[in-house]
C-alpha cells in the first residue's frame, strides 16, 4: 500500500500583487461626455424642448469628449464624434428654421 500524496498548495485568494501592492482590476474608460453629446445631438434635432441650446451644448460635450479619448480617458471617439456632428447638424437646422420663420 502506498502512502497517501501530499496536499497541494492552495492559490492564495489575496487581492496583493507580488510586489505587495494591492490589484485593482482593470476597467475600462468611460466617456459620459460622449454619451451626453449624442444624447443632446439627437435631442437638438428633435424640435422639442430648446433644440437650439441642445444642439450647443452637444457641440461642446462632443469637443470635451472627443479630447478626452485623445488624453487616453476614454475609448469611444465614435460616440463622442457622433454627437459632435449631430450638435452641428442641429445647430444649422435650427438656424435656418429661424431664418425662415423671419
Amino acid at each position: 500500500m502506498s502512502a497517501p500524496a501530499p496536499p497541494t498548495p492552495l492559490q492564495s485568494s489575496s487581492p496583493l500583487t507580488q510586489s505587495g501592492s494591492l490589484a485593482t482590476p482593470a476597467s475600462p474608460p468611460k466617456n459620459g461626455t460622449g454619451v451626453a453629446a449624442l444624447v443632446l445631438g439627437i435631442l437638438g434635432i428633435l424640435p422639442l424642448i430648446f433644440p437650439i441650446i441642445m444642439s450647443a451644448l452637444a457641440i461642446i460635450f462632443g469637443a470635451v469628449g472627443r479630447s478626452k479619448v485623445t488624453r487616453g480617458e476614454a475609448t469611444n471617439k465614435g460616440v463622442a464624434t457622433a454627437g459632435l456632428i449631430l450638435g452641428i447638424i442641429g445647430t444649422s437646422l435650427n438656424f435656418l428654421f429661424l431664418l425662415a420663420s423671419v
